[in-house]
């Protein structure tokens, strides 16, 4: 693992402690961002998804579950929305 990415994946925990300990619509609030988010940044999204593509085999079975398209970049942003309507869980025993 490159040495770059560690503060990245250490702000990312501390965010993930943070957010469990937010109220609930703070929390569909962060979920409803995130798919705006994507949605307004869906081209550079789809640019730098197709270098990853390009950089893989024609024949490789991963190629087209790795693509990110408009459709499925709004697919994405909507299960989001989706989730953000769900009730919260966090603090709960599901069995």
């Amino acid at each position: 693992m490159s040495t770059t990415i560690i503060p990245l994946l250490e702000k990312a925990q501390n965010a993930s402690r943070s957010v469990k300990s937010s109220a609930d619509a703070a929390k569909q609030a962060i979920l409803r961002r995130i798919g705006a988010l994507l949605q307004d940044n869906a081209a550079a999204i789809m640019a730098e998804n197709q270098k990853d593509l390009d950089a893989m085999p024609d024949g490789d079975p991963r190629k087209d579950r790795l693509l990110l398209n408009g459709s499925r970049i709004r697919d994405l942003a909507q299960s989001l929305d989706d989730i953000a309507q769900l009730p919260d869980p966090s603090g709960q025993l599901v069995t």
